[in-house]
């Protein structure tokens, strides 16, 4: 909810850097400058945090992360940190932390489960197993897990972090066009001085 928040306040912001532009009221200029240069100087602050130590902001993901595998139950569990867990591992093909052994010493884990009118027993959860489409596991999973019918091989954290640095490089595209629109107002402004 605070994103949502948050990403209505700055589409808010260049809404006003719009109307700005298009009615050359001077005062919206200025106020959506400042506006849009203290949202850069939080941007920068931001990468450059990220880019010298990065364990400042993923430390607390990590550690929600390696909580959830522990305390995952099963896919048939009524648990939500349970259903989010198999929701995150489906969607990006991983399994686990590091990877599937990361279920070896979980003491909730449900081995024993039925699972679409089938009983197993199980070595990973069930949302390890590749898919082939929503609810039909790829190969013989779960009765046998390998690496061409799941992805016990692949860590969620990877998984995310590989997500991460898609997210810093779409976020360096959308401050350098931040900076290009701060140079655009600030032209507008020493240009037309005489408004």
């Amino acid at each position: 909810m605070g994103m949502f928040v948050i990403g209505l306040f700055i589409i808010g912001i260049y809404l006003l850097g719009v109307l700005a532009g298009a009615t050359f009221n001077r005062n919206l200029i200025i106020i959506f400058s400042v506006i849009n240069g203290l949202l850069i100087i939080i941007h920068i602050t931001i990468i450059v945090v990220y880019l010298a130590d990065s364990t400042l902001l993923t430390q607390q993901g990590e550690l929600m992360l390696k909580d959830s595998v522990q305390r995952y139950v099963s896919i048939t569990s009524d648990d939500a940190n349970s259903q989010r867990l198999a929701y995150l591992m489906r969607r990006l093909e991983c399994c686990g932390f590091k990877n599937g052994e990361d279920f070896a010493n979980s003491a909730l884990f449900q081995r024993n489960t039925k699972w679409q009118g089938t009983n197993y027993t199980l070595l990973y959860p069930i949302p390890c197993c590749k898919f082939v489409f929503y609810n039909q596991p790829q190969g013989n999973c779960p009765s046998v897990f390998n690496p061409q019918n799941s992805n016990i091989a692949n860590g969620c954290w990877e998984a995310l972090m590989k997500i991460a640095v898609g997210v810093l490089w779409a976020s360096i595209i959308l401050l350098v066009l931040m900076i290009s629109l701060e140079c655009v107002t600030i032209s507008m402004l020493v240009m037309t001085k005489d408004w």
